[in-house]
């Protein structure tokens, strides 16, 4: 009988085990349409403080995809161009290359009409093969980049001709170049904005009857230092055929493309041609063609390297968010003015959501639509309830509801736990209520040090109200030590009646101080005293390291940009005691040509000493920046100005004694040793090269005869 009631109960469990994984099994099935309907083909992330990107909930999600035939068309597209939304319900479509045709259809791409060109006034036909771009005014006339016949069709709704727009002669005498127009943007007072590709010196501007008013918005030019920095480097022999192809010339690029906003402010794209320049390549110019973007500001991606993201198409969408479309990387950036990176959607490749050659983007109603020129599609995006809250929380944040942006950066904390705008937020909102100590922890956590230094003012000047007694207190101990500090120094180094030299010169261990102010005399005495101690050089040398090591780490908040993950001793220690010993080894063989007369343990010592001061002037620093904020650095910049000039006067003094040179003859050994500390490192690198060389070759000798005879 217990046998049998131990089966039941065996067979009971299994039944009820069997039953759960059979309903979990039938979860799975049934969610599966939900699983793959929230599918994306694509990472999406921000960027923190340290331009690393970290991972968002997705903010687009691929939505439908728009063909000719779905339209309603009875032929395919050829090369789809341009997009574009009126915002009164219709959207136009530029079918370019050798279709010529502009489409119109209502917000559901429905077709509403089809124009293959325009009626001229005698009753023929204007086609506008090859156009690659159009633009829409206000009365619905359609202004049509015709680029092949090089000029600017303008027609009326119904697509009779209204005029025509060609090279504006006059202004172009001293070129040639083709007026092969590629986009136009039309204001709300009806003036014409052009770009021609093979035209570099602006926008044209026509009036609204067509007449030609002038150059507006050109890229600038390099200046002329930049330009023979662009030279020299053009010329160096690391450099790559692509990365020459990507310097910036001595002409301003052309504008690639242009929107406007509903403020009429005009936003334009342009190609990436510096490699170490940022700025230009998306700007937002007011009514003077300047642009009033900040200038440190970067669009798109920032881990890609030196090779930038080309933009093909930008739209202002309605909440001014800068939506920007890459035909490169197939992905569209959200930023905000700020350059704040909201959200990245699309890719390149074959799956739903995905690109081949996008061309053109157009938002409607909060959703955005892309064409592909290859796969001669219309993508579909539409946002997520992520998104639509990050974007309100920022334009909450903007217009300065505080308390409705709180509530909004709490929601997103729960989805998105990397995001800095909510700590930023949060900060801002602990500042505007007077709670600066906790605005300060926000910005550090984020790293937003202008912010911090903003705080930072107004903690610092409450502290100091609060806390005067003890202020006054350590203010007037600090002048005391230095008094007491300045009578030891008079009693130390001043020569007693009777005797050679001062306390501070006949001590071993105090005579660097002495060589501060009397750089020439002391120096001078290596010679006949042989008072060198290596203990110093030793001390001074693991000061300078210590130094380097406490401004990655100690340096004040409102100036400090380093992570203490990025920590690496072996750099800190290449930049000081590399440096350190590459200078007495230049030197020495430098000298040792230049019939210099100091020796090596002089040369290490002389070198130690002097740089007690810029050592010194680091440490200050380090204190210096614990209380003041970033707007306030000049002080810092002070104390290594004269920390620095004292050591070179120092050096220089050192070695004009020690070899025994004249004045002119000590500033070329030194300009000297610096070439041959380059050289040093030169084939230092070219033998590190060599050895990883070796050592690979190795390796691939062993696995080789490893999976062979192994």
């Amino acid at each position: 009988m217990m046998g049998e009631s131990k089966v039941f109960v065996k067979s009971r469990a299994f039944r009820a085990a069997f039953a759960a994984v059979f309903a979990a099994a039938m979860v799975l099935i049934l969610a599966a349409p939900a699983f793959a309907a929230s599918f994306v083909p694509y990472y999406t992330y921000q960027y923190n403080a340290m331009l690393e990107s970290n991972p968002t909930p997705v903010g687009y999600v691929p939505g439908r995809a728009f063909s000719a035939g779905s339209i309603g068309l009875d032929e395919d597209f050829v090369s789809l161009q341009h997009i574009y939304y009126d915002g009164k319900g219709l959207v136009y479509i530029l079918d370019g290359g050798s279709a010529g045709k502009i489409v119109i259809t209502d917000v559901d791409f429905n077709l509403v009409r089809v124009f293959e060109g325009f009626t001229a006034a005698d009753g023929s036909q204007l086609k506008f093969t090859g156009a690659q771009g159009f633009a829409v005014d206000g009365e619905g006339r359609i202004f049509v980049a015709d680029t092949e016949s090089r000029r600017i069709l303008v027609a009326s709704p119904e697509g009779e001709i209204v005029k025509i727009i060609g090279r504006p002669d006059e202004s172009l005498n001293n070129t040639n170049a083709p007026f092969d127009v590629t986009k136009i943007i039309v204001d709300k007072d009806g003036v014409i904005y052009a770009i021609a590709k093979s035209i570099n010196i602006g926008v044209f501007r026509f009036a609204p009857d067509g007449e030609f008013m002038s150059f507006w918005g050109p890229n600038e030019v390099p200046s002329t230092g930049r330009a023979l920095i662009n030279y020299i480097r053009k010329r160096l022999p690391f450099m790559t055929n692509t990365q020459i192809a990507f310097l910036r010339g001595v002409t301003p690029v052309t504008v690639r493309n242009f929107a406007i906003d509903s403020e009429g402010f005009i936003f334009t794209i342009s190609p990436y041609k510096d490699l170490f320049e940022i700025k230009g390549n998306v700007r937002k110019l007011n009514f003077k063609g300047e642009d009033i973007l900040a200038d440190d500001l970067q669009f798109g991606d920032y881990e890609i390297g030196l090779f930038k993201p080309e933009f093909a198409d930008l739209v202002i969408d309605g909440d001014g968010f800068i939506n920007l479309l890459d035909y490169e990387l197939g992905k569209v950036y959200q930023h905000n003015e700020d350059g704040f990176l909201v959200t990245v959607f699309g890719t390149k490749g074959d799956q739903k959501g995905s690109f081949n050659t996008p061309t053109s983007i157009t938002e409607i109603n909060g959703s955005f639509y892309v064409t592909d020129m290859v796969k001669n599609m219309i993508f579909e995006f539409n946002p997520t309830e992520y998104v639509l809250l990050f974007r309100e929380a920022m334009m909450k944040m903007t217009a300065y509801e505080l308390e409705e942006s709180k509530s909004l950066c709490v929601q997103i904390l729960t989805r998105n736990s990397n995001s800095d705008f909510v700590r930023i937020s949060f900060g801002r909102i602990a500042d505007a209520q007077g709670d600066y100590k906790a605005a300060l922890g926000y910005f550090a956590t984020a790293m937003s040090l202008t912010d911090y230094s903003l705080s930072y003012k107004i903690y610092r000047q409450e502290f100091l109200a609060d806390n005067w007694l003890t202020v006054v207190i350590v203010a007037f101990a600090a002048v005391a030590a230095l008094m007491l500090l300045g009578k030891l120094w008079s009693k130390y180094s001043v020569v007693p009646e009777g005797r050679s030299f001062s306390k501070m010169e006949e001590s071993k261990y105090l005579f660097p101080l002495h060589v501060l102010t009397h750089p020439t005399d002391g120096f001078s005495q290596f010679k006949s005293r042989k008072n060198e101690s290596i203990i110093w050089v030793l001390s001074i040398v693991a000061a300078w390291f210590a130094a380097e090591v406490m401004v990655f780490f100690f340096t004040g908040t409102a100036l400090n940009e380093n992570r203490p993950e990025y920590f690496n001793a072996a750099v800190i220690a290449t930049r000081t005691i590399g440096l350190f010993v590459f200078f007495i080894i230049g030197n020495w063989s430098v000298c040792s040509l230049l019939d210099g007369k100091g020796t090596f343990l002089e040369i290490t010592t002389t070198t130690a000493y002097s740089l007690i001061p810029y050592v010194a002037s680091i440490f200050i620093n380090v204190l210096i920046s614990r209380f003041i904020a970033a707007d306030e650095s000049v002080y810092m910049t002070m104390s290594t100005t004269i920390g620095l000039a004292w050591s070179v006067i120092l050096l220089l003094s050192g070695l004009y004694s020690i070899h025994d040179y004249g004045f002119l003859k000590t500033i070329f050994s030194a300009i000297l040793t610096v070439i041959a500390m380059a050289i040093m490192l030169f084939l230092l690198m070219l033998f590190l090269g060599l050895l990883q060389q070796v050592f690979s070759f190795c390796v691939s000798v062993y696995m080789e005869g490893f999976t062979r005879w192994g």
